[in-house]
């Protein structure tokens, strides 16, 4: 991203402030990383908060799946909405862990089994627990992975030098004496 000045509270680029990279950034990618996180813990626990988890009736299975549903979903759509800024390896890289993550998707529904009760003719969801604690291991490893290409290429951490503010106050006290 070019470098720019501090102006009226906004930063302004050196060829305009039409750049909306830290928007697309903090929508597209950091907001899905962090719903990530989220559906991780729902798909581990059945809850993201543990208040939920004493007053909802729906069944804990139910929720774990609903939870890893969003979880996968949620990956494949961080590593859509970022590829195209990746390059080489780590393109690569992030094209193989969708294609994984595709693969767990596919495979969702044999990591659950309903089980009739004949008797109240109720269905109940059963998660096959040696099929999704394995599964469920590997897409929150894969979330992991997807953040180191996602960091070299300035997608969550930029590297740039650290801020000078006397370099900052500086460059504001230029800019209003030439703008005005």
């Amino acid at each position: 991203m070019p470098k720019g000045t501090f102006i009226d509270e906004k930063i302004m680029s050196d060829y305009g402030n039409w750049n909306v990279a830290s928007d697309y950034a903090r929508l597209k990618i950091m907001k899905q990383l962090y719903l990530a996180d989220e559906y991780e813990i729902i798909a581990t626990f059945g809850f993201s908060e543990l208040i939920d988890e004493l007053s909802v009736d729906i069944p804990l299975g139910v929720l774990k799946i609903r939870g890893f549903k969003r979880l996968i979903k949620a990956l494949i759509m961080v590593i859509d909405n970022s590829k195209f800024a990746v390059k080489g390896t780590h393109k690569e890289t992030l094209i193989n862990l969708k294609k994984e993550l595709k693969r767990y998707w596919k495979i969702l529904p044999t990591l659950f089994v309903y089980k009739i009760n004949q008797k109240n003719k109720t269905q109940e969801l059963k998660l096959v627990e040696k099929e999704y604690n394995p599964a469920l291991e590997r897409v929150t490893e894969i979330k992991s992975e997807i953040n180191e290409p996602l960091n070299r290429y300035d997608l969550i951490f930029t590297h740039r030098e650290d801020f000078d503010p006397a370099k900052a106050k500086k460059q504001i006290a230029d800019a209003l004496k030439t703008k005005g």
